[in-house]
């Protein structure tokens, strides 16, 4: 509905513009006589009238664009703080529940038990959503700074592997393909991890049913240039081929076919692609147009 609207506008400016187009050029063709009749040359003065007419066209265009601009960030900024409510909200409200039936009392052992970790997740969950707001707000006003030290790219995954199980939740699928990366990188481990653990929580997030992920791994030694990947391919909801690169921005959510009711604020691929730049890494999506799910990548080279 709001492309529809932006599209009948975007029409009605167009509409103005011919418009006022047309009267410009009739009243050039009416000076133009006016100036023949008094067999004066008027030719400066058209050249005066048509730059004027069309520097106020430019800047009525650059006008609209920001404009439309303006309204898209306002857009995002509504949905973000909406959501950013329920985010915060909810693990609000799970720990609230538990707290409550724990101090009243006579529930057994084992349920005391089970709230605790339900209170322990959803403070996670909590501090997470936190960190992440955090994160955002820093890295908006200046570029994340990398604290580099030497790292093993395999041990590295295997270090992360059981620490990803736990991000996609039980009963999921995790599945390692592709070359083991024997190569050694000077790199942030954290926002290294931040990364990966980013597109694994949005794997989990967007799954349609049993949260399957195929990781995979490749070191490309027989190229120009060497380097090595790292793929994240999911089989859930996917996003539009045309939002491969919308993804990595501030406050935007590429539903596609996705329930409207799956939990984000559209920052956290906002904040993986702006720590893979620090790093000096290149971060990309691909969806899937002949299956479900899409593909990051995270790519990098060695020396």
């Amino acid at each position: 509905m709001k492309n529809k609207k932006l599209g009948f506008w975007i029409f009605l400016f167009v509409l103005g513009v011919t418009v006022i187009a047309i009267l410009g050029t009739d009243w050039n063709v009416k000076v133009f006589r006016r100036y023949q009749e008094l067999q004066v040359q008027p030719w400066f003065s058209m050249v005066w009238g048509s730059t004027g007419f069309l520097a106020t066209m430019l800047t009525l265009v650059l006008i609209f664009i920001r404009l439309v601009r303006e309204m898209r960030l306002s857009q995002h900024q509504s949905e973000f703080l909406a959501a950013v409510t329920h985010e915060l909200k909810t693990p609000i409200a799970a720990i609230d529940l538990s707290t409550s039936l724990i101090r009243s009392g006579g529930i057994s052992p084992d349920e005391v038990t089970r709230l605790w970790e339900t209170h322990e997740a959803e403070l996670k969950r909590l501090r997470d959503q936190v960190n992440l707001l955090l994160e955002a707000a820093r890295w908006q006003n200046a570029a994340p700074q990398p604290e580099r030290s030497p790292l093993y790219l395999e041990e590295w995954v295997q270090g992360n592997w059981e620490n990803w199980k736990r991000i996609l939740g039980p009963g999921a699928f995790l599945e390692r393909k592709g070359d083991a990366l024997p190569v050694q990188i000077e790199t942030d481990p954290r926002m290294l991890s931040l990364i990966a653990d980013t597109i694994m929580d949005n794997a989990r997030k967007f799954a349609k049913e049993q949260v399957r992920v195929h990781f995979v791994t490749r070191l490309e030694k027989h190229t120009r240039h060497p380097g090595w990947k790292i793929g994240f391919e999911d089989e859930g909801w996917g996003f539009k081929s045309e939002d491969s690169e919308r993804i990595f921005k501030r406050f935007v959510r590429s539903r596609s076919g996705s329930p409207f009711a799956i939990s984000g604020t559209g920052l956290g691929l906002y904040i993986a692609a702006s720590a893979g730049r620090a790093l000096g890494l290149q971060l990309s999506a691909k969806s899937h147009p002949d299956r479900p799910g899409a593909t990051f990548w995270l790519e990098g080279k060695t020396k």
